[in-house]
């Protein structure tokens, strides 16, 4: 579901990991910056969802009671 805004908990990537930890340092100094963050990466997000069949992060489970 997310690639780059949110964190990668299921890859073992090590720039996925890097870019991250990018993310954290720039939301916690600025609230602006984290957001001018989150709109430029924001259009990577959405290729990436297309491209990729699964994400990094969330994942979700749908279950039938039988």
């Amino acid at each position: 579901m997310f690639h780059l805004l949110n964190r990668p908990m299921d890859s073992r990537s090590s720039l996925l990991w890097r870019w991250w930890s990018l993310v954290e340092v720039v939301c916690h100094r600025s609230y602006f910056l984290g957001g001018l963050l989150g709109a430029v990466a924001y259009p990577f997000e959405l290729l990436l969802v297309r491209a990729r069949r699964e994400g990094v992060s969330t994942e979700i489970m749908i279950c039938k009671a039988a």
